[in-house]
């Protein structure tokens, strides 16, 4: 099953407002179609009550028909995703210039088209080709970037989603004005997230590469960079709006990437190391060489600051360390980081690893088995105005979060990570943004803590895409498809024999609070295990699914609340009708760990509708075998 068939399936099974879905006519003849539809409203009124000019393009069209979350989490992926017709195949600069035209409702069309291949003849072709690249985006981004926040607003709006993501009054009065500073000129012309689209286009390049580097010679390091660079170079030259560029030798050399613009390095093990943080444009393409990319706690390789800051490496096992602004992410900016081979280690964050937090940040690694370590709001995480997108090529990869804070509702041993295809907002100050994890093959871990692995919080879209493998999947609180108070969050599997582990709640297909969280696994036997608030169950005017398409599966959990079963509804005693919608859809044949062999086709959990039903009471929940085939 491809990622675009398990959308439409999707599609058909969970829209209520369908005649011809099978879930319509099974709550149509129990006489409970008008309750399905009125969680399905309470659930669009508030995401349309909340809505504001920051909030992603996804997330208005889940507002109008919140049952459909997946399938639009699914087709914000198509750019995402490698094609293999050849004919139709783009670069992932192309890729993610699109994916940021989906996000923002910009059109696509407008973007320039490809440069096709930069010729590098020589050395002093490589500065030229440097040159190009980050020229024009500087341009373009100048004028979006006019009258932004400083560093310290961005920091203070970062620090606050660590520690407040639910802020105060107080907390709110005192960041509105960085706030509103933040999400101001997102669209339009001189939008930033167009600047960013026009940029990622621009560098939408091939290096034509026919220089004899064994013929190159060596010149002496200018003596205003030569404390910035050991080894020998080929030459160096400072560019007017842009700073210094140095083409390296073919030696092992270390750069000190807080004093220079670019490198272009054709070989060697080489060390790229960040001190304190950098403003504006930088580029970094290396051909060969396991090479090492030093961040420091301000910055690291691929890390924007008002700015656009791109990373090439061709071959090689690389390492890619520091602290927050590292691994393709972007403030203010666009971090893109593209590794083309080897077998990679990032270990990074906060903000890392695919992210961004008013502007957007990519991480594209193609091939290899990579580790992937974050310390929280990383590995495809989209904050407010934010754009964070992870895809990892072939290779079985471990991916782990563990974040710097103890979690929201303080469970021991449990912190804040908001990693793994995460969209993270700041309630009623800040709509969070888009965020995606996109693995194309292998048997991957994913391990990561509370909100994580397809998940949002507040007015964002979070998603977590895995095409292949056995895979295993480990969170605690909110994770594995779910959306947390006015939210969407979705993980889509497409084969193999998964697990599904959540160790407290509110996963594996679940939604808190007006939010919509699912789950689709398209094929394979699959575990299931967690606690309360799992596999498929929502509460609080919320709509979840969990569907499992095909294979021999098996859940366990220890409830409250499991398996298509809702929760209580006392956040909104006003609506005692709309209160919670809770499915779990299953094809083939499968166990139930917790209740013994299921030998029924469909099992129902209502209480009397009506206003003197408790709010404590679930209100409405169907777990149903065979809907899906």
């Amino acid at each position: 099953m491809t990622l675009a068939d398990a959308a439409e399936r999707t599609t058909a099974l969970l829209d209520v407002q369908s005649e011809s879905s099978p879930v319509t006519r099974a709550f149509r003849a129990r006489g409970l179609a008008d309750e399905a539809r009125a969680t399905e409203l309470r659930v669009q009124d508030a995401l349309h009550r909340h809505a504001d000019d920051r909030m992603c393009v996804p997330m208005h069209g889940i507002a109008a028909k919140p049952s459909q979350a997946a399938s639009i989490a699914a087709h914000m992926l198509v750019p995402c995703v490698p094609t293999t017709d050849q004919s139709s195949r783009s670069s992932h600069m192309r890729r993610a210039a699109e994916f940021v035209c989906r996000t923002w409702q910009l059109d696509a069309s407008l973007l320039p088209p490809p440069q096709g291949s930069v010729p590098v003849p020589g050395a002093q072709g490589a500065i030229y080709a440097l040159d190009f690249l980050l020229n024009t985006p500087r341009l373009l981004l100048e004028e979006s970037l006019r009258d932004r926040p400083n560093i310290e607003d961005v920091e203070s709006i970062a620090r606050m989603l660590r520690n407040e993501i639910s802020p105060s009054s107080e907390t709110r009065t005192a960041l509105r004005a960085a706030s509103d500073l933040l999400g101001e000129r997102l669209r339009g012309e001189s939008g930033l997230m167009w600047a960013i689209a026009r940029a990622l286009a621009h560098v939408d390049a091939e290096f034509g590469i026919t220089a004899d580097w064994s013929k190159e010679e060596s010149e002496p390091v200018p003596p205003e960079i030569a404390s910035a660079i050991e080894g020998t170079v080929f030459t160096a030259q400072e560019v007017p709006g842009i700073g210094w560029i140095v083409i390296g030798g073919l030696g092992d050399n270390r750069y000190d990437m807080s004093r220079l613009a670019g490198v272009f390095d054709p070989g060697g093990n080489d060390r790229y190391v960040w001190g304190t943080l950098r403003e504006g444009n930088q580029g970094i393409i290396d051909l060969q060489g396991n090479d090492q990319y030093e961040g420091s706690a301000e910055q690291g390789a691929a890390g924007a600051w008002r700015g656009v800051s791109m990373v090439l490496d061709v071959s090689g096992n690389d390492r890619y360390s520091g602290g927050r602004l590292s691994g393709g992410c972007g403030w203010l900016g666009v971090g893109l980081l593209m590794d083309r081979a080897g077998d990679d280690v990032y270990d990074c964050g906060p903000w890392a690893l695919g992210a961004g937090l008013c502007g957007a940040g990519f991480l594209f690694d193609d091939a290899g088995r990579d580790v992937y370590l974050d310390r929280g709001f990383s590995q495809g995480v989209g904050g407010p105005v934010g754009i964070g997108v992870l895809i990892d090529g072939a290779g079985n990869d471990l991916h782990h979060s563990r974040g710097m804070t103890a979690g929201a509702d303080s469970v021991p041993g449990i912190t804040l990570s908001f990693s793994q295809g995460m969209a993270v907002g700041a309630r009623r100050l800040l709509s969070g943004g888009m965020g995606a994890l996109v693995n194309i093959g292998g048997d991957d871990r994913y391990e990561a803590d509370e909100f994580s692995q397809g998940g949002a919080y507040w007015l964002g879209l979070g998603v977590l895409f895995d095409s292949a493998g056995h895979d295993l999947y480990r969170g605690s609180h909110y994770s594995q498809g779910v959306g947390c108070h006015q939210a969407a969050g979705a993980l889509i599997d497409l084969c193999g024999d998964d697990t599904y582990w959540s160790t407290v709640s509110a996963a594996q297909g679940a939604a808190w609070d007006e939010a919509v969280g699912v789950l689709i696994d398209a094929d394979g036997n699959d575990t299931y295990r967690g606690g309360a608030l799992v596999q498929g169950s929502a509460a609080q005017s919320a709509l979840a699914a969990l569907i499992d398409f095909g294979g021999r599966d098996h859940f366990s959990a220890a409830g409250p609340y499991r398996q298509g079963e809702s929760g209580p509804n006392t956040y909104h005693p006003d609506h005692r009708k709309a209160r919670s919608l809770s499915l779990l859809l299953l094809g083939g044949t499968d166990a139930f760990c917790n209740s013994g062999p299921w030998t029924g086709q469909a099992v129902w959990q209502w209480p009397e509708i009506g206003s003197s039903a408790p709010l404590e009471e679930p209100m409405m929940g169907m777990r149903a075998r065979g809907i899906t085939d």
